[in-house]
């Protein structure tokens, strides 16, 4: 999975989850190069991030959790609504709910049926008939729409898994915001981060993928998959 193009010219950002939502996940970026953006100390860039939504009904579900499998980035914006905040955000798309072309960013693919077979050749070959992968399809098949990679302007913390963490509202995944009770301004912000790293990656086109890793009772770990992200590298 770390290993495949997906077919894309632009960042392909993972987001690497626990079966159980209610544990955190996180996100890392690889280049069009194939490499895994660092930080400047040389050591994988990845942020904290949370795909679990307010219901945590199943991901086909409108403000279900975040279901697993490819989304297409259909570019930066910022959004609209006061409980996201001013903080870019990503916007993605489901299968079926652009063309085939905006989908692939190939505006030569004039082909406008959706299928099955068509979303799954974007996965690589052992994944293909991997039923998970597929919950993305069927969601935009379902209806789902309009789904954001985007951070919160909410003042609001509850323990989920004996862990704090800001609830947002139910489009996700979500990353990490703190925002000064003082005089409004932004602290800290996971988010940003991902915004600057894909603007680093390239910043144009590209997919989010959203895998879940296992089913531990426990947030993930860089140290979980560093091996795996040196491996996909070549090392």
């Amino acid at each position: 999975m770390l290993r495949h193009p997906f077919q894309a010219s632009g960042p392909i950002i993972y987001s690497i989850q626990r079966h159980n939502r209610d544990y955190p996940g996180i996100a890392i970026v690889k280049k069009p190069d194939g490499t895994f953006l660092r930080r400047p100390d040389g050591s994988l860039f990845f942020i904290a991030q949370l795909a679990r939504s307010l219901s945590s009904l199943p991901g086909y579900l409108t403000n279900g959790n975040t279901p697993q499998g490819v989304f297409s980035i259909q570019g930066l914006e910022e959004s609209n609504s006061d409980f996201i905040g001013p903080t870019l955000v990503l916007k993605l798309a489901l299968a079926r709910e652009v063309s085939l072309g905006r989908f692939f960013h190939n505006p030569a693919l004039r082909d406008t049926s959706w299928t099955m077979e068509k979303y799954a050749r974007s996965l690589p070959p052992p994944w293909r008939d991997y039923a998970p992968m597929h919950e993305a399809f069927y969601a935009g098949l379902a209806g789902r729409s309009e789904i954001l990679c985007h951070g919160t302007a909410l003042i609001l913390t509850i323990i989920v898994a004996n862990h704090f963490i800001h609830i947002r509202r139910p489009w996700l995944p979500d990353c990490v915001e703190a925002w000064s009770n003082q005089d409004g301004r932004r602290l800290i912000s996971d988010q940003q981060a991902l915004i600057e790293a894909y603007q680093a990656a390239g910043g144009s086109g590209g997919f989010f993928v959203v895998v879940d890793k296992d089913n531990q009772a426990a947030a993930v770990d860089w140290r979980e998959i560093i091996m795996e992200v040196l491996a996909a590298e070549g090392w």
